[in-house]
């Protein structure tokens, strides 16, 4: 047992009221242990012992002075062109005279990405709990949030929203995803699976876009696709930045071709397999003795496999810059990609020319036969490579014009300005007649909820007090260990609303234990055989004049809650306006969907996603459109995907109660049934249904911070 689990009793324990519960967490976090543990690891990561440390008190004449960088890990430079770029930004932002924080949502290859953004002065955070954490004793210290990619924004926007609301929230696309998927869905072995994914994240990265207050686009051709797709969004261009050598090695002193990329990036596995089958046998028909080097982070087999007396395959070198001075020419046989390649202007910076694809040199100003060559078909491409290889006057020409351009348009100074107004300047003005549409974005307003005297009660209750009444459904196995008994008392002891709890139970008990009195006369319906879960509740909804109430909550039999569950998550429900609702789950137990987890000082989000279980929550105003259930789902699996297209077709709204989780540890997920018999039935439901997919469903705008009492954890 560690210290933490001997001291989490006590604390428990401590008569001490939120307030100084608090201020303590503000200690702990500020002070002395802040920096506890190994010199190596650049974590702030203070073990929350109980949910009364999650939210802070308002921190006390403090600026919003500094800027916060998310990204999915540290830096690392020298492993990809997106790090490369990131690391050169923190340096400007830096040199402007910033404080600049970092938070990595997981660990870099090595510890020492995270020190040597320490070493530069910058505060590093590392992993999903540090970073709550630092938000919540800290978000009041920014002025703006920088996030990038969008895996990382999906996550980091809703709890910075939360926790830094008078931020400016600048979403960084690193280049449009969306774009690169479907360029390679024409190159890829299932063409189908990428089309799909790239519908996922165009999906996801304009729904980013819109939360955001500004946006950063890598060319002019991004940020007009993006406007393209919603002309009200603010999107700024801010595009690599390269340091620029002052003069380049010549011809005579060079050999040979070169290629550099990061090879967890398909496009460039493509482009290396590409010209050594259609390319370079075309280019030593005419220079025999030319090879082909090529570099780089994460080299797969099909690269290494190319290794022959015609190339090498070198994989991971930590310095590249004698590479570019050795090489003739860069190579950059691009067939598909996104945004503004890294590699094509190192080798520029570098005084190296490049023969290259129209995709790798969309969006950096290039002009065929003045900065670089540019080809597309094996023959051209070939023809240009032998062309510039034997031409010392266009190679020289070639190198001085390439390094010019990057000099007027990429240096450190150019994009230092770009960044300055890019940090300074207002909001575009938004497009006339482009208000934005309810749920697609925009800052969410705080509406603040009322405590109650033990902090039980959050919220206004309905406005009618003969409309208090919510009907109770749940399912229990009594063959098997449940919460059923324990769930009841907790229901029943509501003071806010008249509750009607009703439950059927499946299966046998062939336990010796006496059987719960209580629980026994609360159950309704009994089968000793196996019934589906939506089959028993449609049998206890015909029981009941669902008119008569204003909710219907249905609950699973192995879950715990907190103390006045009821009140303050209906209290919430009722203040947000959400139709269909779910509390989220704590982190210590089972999930199936990492976006229903417990987000720290959130009170609620608008989804477009409720679960189907342990426990959801429908307001009459949905009745009439989900009652009863669609038994073609018996056991409910896909129901979650169809119910936000039905409610949001009337204008309804779903939602996720943060400040009032449950906790779902008894049985895993799966444990009862088969899984891969519910994705079977899953899929041959959706068929016939229309729906949402996963990353569809999984959004949440906007994200109400907790301002009321601390959520009670159970």
């Amino acid at each position: 047992m560690s210290p933490i689990d001997l001291l989490r009793p006590l604390w428990r324990a401590l008569p001490i009221d939120i307030h100084w519960r608090q201020r303590i967490k503000h200690w702990l976090l500020q002070g002395p242990l802040a920096g506890r543990g190994s010199r190596r690891m650049a974590v702030l990561d203070v073990p929350a012992w109980d949910s009364d440390w999650r939210v802070l008190l308002p921190p006390l004449d403090e600026p919003a002075d500094r800027l916060l960088v998310i990204d999915w890990k540290p830096p690392t430079p020298d492993l990809d062109s997106g790090s490369f770029r990131l690391r050169l930004i923190l340096d400007l932002l830096l040199e402007s005279g910033l404080a600049v924080d970092f938070i990595g949502d997981r660990e870099a290859e090595s510890p020492d990405y995270a020190e040597a953004l320490c070493a530069r002065g910058i505060r590093t955070f590392v992993g999903p709990s540090a970073a709550l954490e630092h938000l919540i004793a800290q978000g009041h210290r920014y002025r703006q949030v920088w996030i990038s990619r969008p895996e990382v924004a999906e996550v980091y926007l809703a709890p910075v929203r939360a926790h830094a609301p008078q931020a400016t929230v600048i979403y960084d696309t690193v280049d449009l995803h969306w774009v690169r998927f479907e360029r390679g869905a024409a190159f890829a072995a299932d063409p189908t699976e990428l089309l799909e994914r790239a519908h996922r994240y165009r999906r996801l990265e304009l729904a980013n876009a819109r939360t955001a207050d500004r946006v950063i686009a890598i060319t002019e051709d991004e940020r007009a696709r993006l406007l393209q797709e919603d002309p009200r969004l603010d999107v700024r261009v801010l595009p690599n930045v390269h340091p620029v050598v002052d003069r380049a090695a010549p011809l005579s002193e060079r050999r040979d071709l070169f290629f550099i990329g990061g090879f967890q990036h398909e496009p460039n596995v493509d482009a290396m397999q590409y010209f050594a089958a259609e390319i370079l046998p075309l280019v030593r028909a005419e220079l025999p003795e030319v090879r082909l080097r090529i570099v780089g982070s994460h080299m797969p087999d099909s690269v290494r496999e190319l290794d022959s007396p015609a190339i090498e395959a070198v994989g991971y070198v930590a310095e590249v810059e004698p590479c570019f001075a050795r090489a003739r020419i860069f190579v950059a046989p691009l067939r598909h990609g996104a945004g503004m390649k890294g590699k094509i202007g190192q080798s520029l910076s570098q005084g190296l020319p490049v023969v290259m694809t129209r995709i790798g040199a969309e969006g950096m100003g290039l002009t065929h036969e003045q900065d670089a060559l540019i080809a597309d078909d094996p023959a051209t491409f070939a023809a240009a490579v032998v062309r510039l290889y034997r031409d010392e006057v266009l190679w020289s020409r070639l190198s001085e014009a390439g390094l010019a351009l990057m000099r007027a348009r990429y240096s450190a100074p150019v994009v230092a300005e770009q960044l300055r107004a890019l940090l300074t300047e207002p909001p575009a003005e938004p497009v006339a007649g482009s208000s934005p549409a309810a749920g697609t974005g925009g800052r969410p307003e705080s509406v603040e909820l009322r405590s109650g005297e033990d902090g039980a009660r959050t919220a206004s209750l309905p406005p009618r007090e003969t409309d208090r009444r919510v009907l109770i459904l749940g399912i229990y196995l009594p063959g098997i260990a449940n919460h059923a008994a324990t769930i009841s008392r907790e229901l029943l002891g509501s003071r806010d609303w008249e509750v009607d709890l009703r439950w059927a139970s499946v299966g046998t008990d062939s336990s010796e234990a006496p059987a719960d009195p209580e629980l026994k006369a609360l159950t309704r319906l009994h089968s000793p055989e196996r019934v589906p879960k939506f089959v028993l509740l449609n049998r206890l909804l015909a029981e009941a004049e669902i008119e008569r109430y204003r909710y219907l909550l249905v609950v699973d039999d192995d879950i715990e809650l907190s103390p006045g569950f009821v009140d303050r998550f209906l209290a919430i429900q009722e203040a947000r306006d959400f139709t269909l609702a779910q509390p989220a789950r704590t982190h210590d137990g089972y999930t199936d969907h990492q976006f229903v987890n417990q987000l720290l000082g959130v009170e609620s989000r608008r989804t477009r996603f409720v679960e189907i279980g342990p426990l959801f929550s429908l307001r009459r105003d949905g009745f009439a459109s989900l009652l009863p259930f669609d038994e073609e789902a018996p056991m409910g699996w896909g129901l979650d995907f169809v119910w936000p297209v039905v409610l949001e077709s009337q204008g309804r709204r779903l939602g996720i109660v943060d400040a009032v989780p449950v906790r779902h540890a008894l049985r895993k997920p799966v444990s009862t049934y088969d899984y891969t018999e519910t994705q079977t039935a899953m899929q041959a439901f959706l068929a016939r249904r229309p729906h949402l997919t996963l990353s569809e469903a999984c959004i949440a705008d906007p994200t109400y911070p907790l301002t009321g009492p601390t959520a009670i954890a159970p």
